[in-house]
């Protein structure tokens, strides 16, 4: 069968100026190592994340939004002709792959949803409200994800509004949601209560 975006990783990776600035779809490994500092200072997986992806920017992450993996140029014109052969189930990874192929399409979806995903948290730090629009909308057109999670500890500028135009722009297919909000201080039990309601609208 074709495979999923599940099966490619979904990372931006940007270089300048002798810096490397990750922007990631969930924790890096060294996000998830706590040290004694991190301890002293409060910092969470979550946290770390946050920092790290603090300088990414935003343009960068947001022509994730309109990847075409069957557009893509690779350094080694084999290497392409194997991930599209790869992505269609094709048994013949050699073969002449499709220009277009319905594989395509949904892979496409999923990453934008993973790019959009990734860039969610900048979005809203910086108050890009279009970037927003065009990132809710990538996630809701992800058909392939069961399991979508937001990580937005410690982002004073997440609203309840906002989280409840998110929950209405998630995917009919999901089974499970995580949404990591502490210390959210813009956020309040009025929001709250408009998020719960989101998430139980009819699907």
């Amino acid at each position: 069968g074709t495979r999923s975006a599940d099966e490619l990783q979904s990372f931006l990776r940007v270089e300048a100026r002798g810096d490397v600035r990750i922007i990631s779809d969930g924790f890096l490994p060294e996000d998830e190592i706590i040290s004694e500092v991190d301890k002293l200072f409060g910092h969470t997986p979550a946290k770390k994340k946050a920092l790290r992806e603090r300088f990414f920017p935003v343009r960068a992450a947001a022509a994730g939004l309109s990847v075409a993996i069957e557009q893509a140029e690779a350094s080694v014109p084999e290497d392409k002709q194997h991930i599209l052969n790869f992505i269609t189930g094709s048994s013949d990874l050699n073969a002449v792959y499709p220009l277009a192929h319905p594989a395509y399409d949904s892979v496409n979806a999923a990453l934008r949803a993973r790019f959009a995903m990734a860039m969610l948290r900048k979005v809203v730090e910086e108050g890009l409200v279009e970037q927003w629009r065009q990132a809710t909308a990538a996630i809701s057109k992800d058909s392939k994800s069961l399991m979508l999670d937001f990580g937005f500890d410690h982002c004073s500028a997440l609203t309840g509004e906002m989280l409840a135009n998110l929950a209405e722009s998630l995917p009919p297919q999901l089974v499970g949601l995580s949404l990591h909000c502490q210390l959210c201080s813009s956020l309040d039990n009025e929001g709250l209560a408009g998020l719960g309601r989101s998430l139980m609208r009819p699907g």
